[in-house]
Order: structure tokens, then sequence, then C-alpha cells
């Protein structure tokens, strides 16, 4: 199932979603990586995504899983996604990031069989 991120506001943000939804869909299930340099908007397109999917599709299951972050990032996205915000921040050592990761995979795969 293809998950449409544009709301049809006509938004800025709106903006955004329509050329993710152009560029690279994003499908439910599906896990993404997103990887930039500092300060390059990639919080701000995570949220943007989050939100698009809890306002078109409010009876999805949303998991952000948000690694070597700053604890600030991972305050202000818990406090605007409506969804289930897991992290591992960047003063974590890089076995504790795979212990999280891994552990919001086995969970995701746990909620699918369940369903």
């Amino acid at each position: 199932l293809r998950l449409r991120m544009e709301r049809g506001n006509g938004s800025t943000e709106d903006l955004t979603a329509r050329v993710l939804d152009l560029a690279s869909p994003i499908g439910c299930g599906q896990r993404g990586l997103i990887v930039a340099p500092p300060k390059a908007g990639k919080t701000m397109l995570m949220q943007n995504i989050a939100q698009s999917i809890t306002y078109n599709y409010p009876n999805c299951v949303l998991i952000v899983l948000l690694i070597d972050e700053r604890p600030e990032e991972v305050t202000e996205m818990q406090r605007l996604v409506k969804g289930e915000v897991i992290a591992s921040t960047f003063d974590e050592p890089a076995a504790r990031h795979v212990q999280v990761a891994e552990m919001v995979i086995e969970k995701a795969k746990r909620l699918v069989e369940h369903k």
C-alpha cells in the first residue's frame, strides 16, 4: 500500500510532501534512511513525513527510530509526532545504536504478526 504524503492544504510542508510523493514514494511497512550533513533539514523532513502519515492514515501504527541524534532533536520529535519515537542519542556507543535498531525491527515484526 502506497502512503500519500500530500495533505492538499497548499502549505510549504505540503509542497515538501508532494515532492516526496513524486521523487521517492513511501509504502506501508517500509523502512527509510535519511543521511545528510548537519543542518540540512533531516529532522524537518522526518517530522513532515510522520505528520503526513498520521494525518492521512490515522489507523497506521507509526514508529520513528532516531539513531545518533542530539537529545534536543529527540525531544522535539517526541513532542511533534503522534507516534512512538525510539532513540539512541549521539553519546551512546555504536553497540547501543545497533541494539536499539534491532529491538525496533523485532517489535515491528511482532506487530505485523499480530495483525
